[in-house]
């Protein structure tokens, strides 16, 4: 885009284009897009929500409104849209730990060759899904040590330590932990809460395979997590996912989470009281 003065001097206009990022090799953002934000966030919620294949999604497109898109053109607006809501990941994580109850599970991810795992963080309002390995330095990572609520999880060693600070033989050194939820009303008997939120994931890996790059695993727990936060929100998940992609491309600061309910937060706080 250019404009030309009355003295001879022409303007042109530089689109907006993002430094590369090392976290994301090869994941381009900035304005000159073939997809528009919200088509773009679209596809995100076809492919990721719907568990629909990179092609199912291009046909689908193609006989709703005949748009011819490539599975490779698909796969990218996936990517891109991963690195647009990545700063939503920390506001993720401090909306999680400021929660009276947070549950965790994990499952099985390849990556290729490589077998990883999708775990998932969830609260009443918030979710947070994270793909790596399987060790205790993951489970830190993810949860710091400003957490002061209530940890529901299955019997895995690195839930324990955290629960108890000692890794010890199931009933005799956990029968606390075991017994709390019958002592407080207040807290759920189970961990469906987590086991509920990776099923959607644990069928779509059926169907996908798991990821192929790092870059793909990045995206799916970034964009699984906006998604399923927002669901639990009432939000719609594509408008702030449009919102994030366009706020990418043009250089601006990322847009703020959905508010919380005041019925979810005022459930928590009874809790804590």
């Amino acid at each position: 885009m250019h404009q030309r003065c009355a003295c001879g001097h022409t303007t042109r206009a530089q689109a907006c284009r993002a430094d590369d990022d090392l976290l994301w090799p090869g994941v381009d953002i900035g304005e000159q897009r073939l997809l528009g934000a919200r088509l773009a966030a679209t596809v995100v919620y076809l492919c990721l929500r719907m568990r629909l294949p990179r092609r199912k999604v291009s046909e689908l497109l193609l006989e709703l409104f005949a748009l011819e898109l490539s599975a490779a053109l698909i796969d990218q607006a996936v990517h891109q849209a991963g690195r647009s809501v990545a700063p939503l990941e920390d506001q993720l994580a401090l909306q999680l730990e400021q929660a009276v109850v947070l549950h965790i599970d994990e499952t099985t991810w390849p990556e290729k060759t490589l077998l990883l795992w999708l775990w998932v963080f969830c609260c009443s309002h918030t979710v947070l899904y994270v793909i790596g390995q399987r060790t205790k330095e993951m489970f830190e990572n993810a949860l710091s040590a400003d957490f002061a609520g209530t940890l529901m999880s299955d019997g895995y060693g690195v839930y324990r330590a955290r629960a108890l600070r000692e890794v010890a033989r199931e009933f005799l050194n956990d029968w606390d932990v075991i017994m709390r939820p019958l002592a407080d009303p207040r807290l759920p008997l189970t961990n469906n809460a987590a086991e509920r939120q990776l099923r959607h994931y644990v069928i779509a890996r059926r169907i996908s395979y798991g990821t192929r790059t790092p870059v793909g695993s990045h995206s799916v727990a970034l964009l699984a997590s906006i998604i399923d936060t927002c669901r639990l929100r009432g939000a719609s998940a594509t408008t702030l996912l449009a919102r994030a992609i366009h706020a990418a491309r043009t250089g601006l600061p990322a847009p703020s989470l959905p508010p919380i309910p005041t019925h979810l937060g005022s459930s928590a706080s009874q809790m804590a009281a």
